[in-house]
């Protein structure tokens, strides 16, 4: 990937960066995949392709980050397996995005928000200093 788009947001985020560097912060990127992938398992009963456009970005968003010592969570897996999950008879609520729109509900914002804490608790172990 190497848009004139893609660089300049590469460039935000190292922006991003630089200012949390500047007063001791970590700078962690979180991947929010979109509605579709993430129901496609349940809605088809196959598995995504690999070789789909938000996991080429993901990847990318990954090596970005693994380079520029930048944190990252991509969120995909842990919503896919949440949406799996779900008995067929579930209310629309229980899913993890809003049905008119696409943007996180209330499900989607806690499976986003345990599964940060859960990572900045686990970075924490391994360096507690910081």
């Amino acid at each position: 990937m190497s848009s004139r788009e893609w660089n300049k947001t590469l460039e935000s985020f190292l922006n991003i960066k630089k200012m949390a560097d500047e007063i001791g912060a970590k700078t962690i990127l979180i991947f929010f995949p979109q509605r579709g992938n993430m129901y496609y398992e349940k809605a088809t009963g196959n598995k995504l392709p690999i070789d789909n456009y938000e996991a080429l970005e993901s990847r990318c968003l990954r090596s970005f980050a693994d380079k520029e010592g930048i944190f990252y969570i991509d969120t995909s897996e842990i919503i896919i397996n949440y949406v799996n999950s779900l008995d067929t008879e579930a209310k629309l609520n229980f899913y993890p995005y809003l049905e008119m729109d696409g943007h996180l509900s209330a499900a989607g914002n806690k499976l986003i928000a345990d599964e940060l804490y859960s990572y900045i608790k686990k970075l924490r172990k391994i360096s507690p200093k910081n």
